[in-house]
């Protein structure tokens, strides 16, 4: 697990923070009341969430929990988007842990020197396991009837069986998520409207179009997004954004809030016309925001459509080039 922590020293030096004031303690971490999910061609999206939290006036811990374990560290940034004055102190970064799993290997090392079985056209003979370089496994690790199972390549049904396993080998943890930790000093109103922004990777989407030409010449345009979510976290109820192009990262806070701004526009349109996509040009890019809020679990891949035509009139053109 690794921490890193940045300390505002000269901040707090200039806002005459005192070690003996007293520390209160904010609520537990909530929900956000609302985020934005902006996706970038590249693997690559900006999240942008919204917390009503009560910090009291003074100096306060405020965790951050459940980040994605693909956040980019550098990128995460609070703020209050209300009035009132609101300083961060210090900031801390948890990376948390990945989950454990079951290994083969691991498996191995712990029975070397030790008795297993050696199962070969389904004849189960006894042996002492002293190496295991190049040894020839198959395939995935199986446990039937508390022995654990490792088929061999070559040929068909061989296996090695170790039995009775360690327990601790067999346990499989979930791990636990990255997070921040600020200090903050609060001089406005006990209830905060704070805004956190960070980049995450492995959120990605794509394009195909689809066009149909009957005899008649007459067309059909269909345009669908694959959306993909291979991060560790899972996306409810956000506003989505697509853009086509892969801007500086210096420019993805703008471009998150002219994405709340189209967002504003949707939300005013005929309640009885189908979901769609806003498009909007920036300069060289292009954004698409849905126009309805979309959940999106962690490893989801969906599929929405991005715009649709029928009845277009079409030419049939043949070009030779040299």
């Amino acid at each position: 697990m690794r921490s890193t922590w940045t300390l505002l020293t000269l901040l707090a030096l200039t806002l005459g923070i005192a070690g003996a004031q007293e520390m209160t303690q904010p609520e537990p971490a909530i929900p956000p009341v609302g985020t934005d999910l902006t996706v970038y061609f590249g693997d690559l999206a900006l999240v942008r969430q919204i917390f009503d939290v009560e910090l009291g006036e003074g100096i306060s811990e405020l965790p951050i929990p459940d980040l994605p374990q693909e956040v980019i560290e550098d990128s995460v940034h609070l703020s209050a988007v209300d009035q009132g004055a609101f300083n961060i102190l210090e900031s801390g970064f948890d990376a948390g842990q990945p989950p454990t799993v079951v290994s083969a290997q691991a498996l191995l090392n712990a029975y070397i020197g030790q008795p297993v079985i050696l199962v070969r056209d389904g004849v189960r003979q006894s042996i002492t396991l002293l190496d295991i370089t190049g040894l020839p496994l198959a395939g995935p690790a199986f446990l039937v009837e508390g022995e654990v199972v490792l088929p061999l390549r070559g040929v068909e049904n061989d296996s090695l069986i170790l039995p009775n396993p360690p327990v601790e080998l067999l346990t499989i943890t979930p791990g636990t998520p990255p997070s921040f930790k600020f200090l903050v000093q609060n001089s406005g109103a006990t209830t905060r409207r704070l805004q956190l922004i960070y980049l995450t990777r492995s959120l990605s989407w794509s394009a195909d179009y689809f066009l149909t030409v009957d005899p008649n010449n007459l067309a059909d345009l269909a345009a669908r997004v694959q959306l993909s979510n291979s991060t560790s976290h899972s996306f409810d109820n956000v506003n989505l954004a697509l853009i086509a192009g892969n801007p500086s990262q210096a420019g993805l806070e703008q471009d998150v809030f002219f994405a709340a701004g189209l967002l504003a526009r949707a939300a005013r349109a005929e309640a009885a016309a189908p979901p769609s996509f806003i498009q909007e040009a920036i300069g060289e890019f292009f954004l698409f925001v849905l126009d309805r809020p979309i959940s999106i679990a962690a490893g989801e891949t969906k599929r929405l459509t991005l715009l649709e035509a029928s009845g277009i009139t079409a030419a049939r053109r043949f070009e030779a080039f040299p």
